[in-house]
């Protein structure tokens, strides 16, 4: 058992002070989103280049893995930006038709391979931004949502208060007879 303990201590032992441990926070921070964006770069290049989906498919199940780990763990540490701004209907509009002029400008330019000026290309684009900005929108309203049901759990804990069954009930002493 000696044995264990030793490895578990070298392995996973903190000995950083908290200015080290902030330190070792951000570079993963910065490793995650480095990470994510050249997925992101990644995956874009090769839809545009041409690739089929299975030469993409590991690289797509590891940037959605991150996505889905970033979402639920922010969201669930009441956390919803670095910058620890509230998201609003405002914000979320925003963002949603930032995404949808990108995809809308990401479908042009993968299909501008076959034909440039083709009418039905621009409006497959304008539709799929459309649908994409509809859904990011959706989906940050969502996110809003339980962001602020986190929120008001964590910043308002019911574990502070005592429950009926749990509290002490006094009991009847040799003066407190009826």
């Amino acid at each position: 058992m000696k044995l264990f303990s030793w490895f578990k201590k070298q392995l996973f032992g903190n000995e950083l002070d908290e200015l080290q441990q902030q330190k070792a926070d951000q570079i993963g921070h910065r490793g995650f989103w480095l990470a994510w964006w050249l997925l992101l770069i990644s995956l874009l290049v090769q839809s545009i280049a041409g690739a089929p989906m299975s030469q993409m498919a590991a690289e797509w199940v590891v940037f959605m893995t991150m996505c889905v780990y970033g979402a639920v763990e922010w969201i669930r540490n009441g956390i919803w930006t670095i910058a620890d701004s509230r998201p609003s209907l405002r914000k979320n509009l925003v963002w949603s038709a930032t995404a949808a002029v990108a995809f809308f400008i990401y479908l042009l330019v993968r299909n501008s391979r076959q034909s440039w000026w083709e009418p039905g290309d621009w409006w497959g684009a304008a539709v799929g931004g459309a649908v994409t900005g509809l859904l990011c929108l959706g989906m940050l309203q969502l996110g809003s949502w339980l962001y602020y049901k986190r929120r008001r759990t964590l910043d308002n804990p019911e574990d502070d208060t005592p429950d009926e069954d749990t509290e002490e009930k006094p009991q009847n002493g040799p003066d407190d007879n009826p």
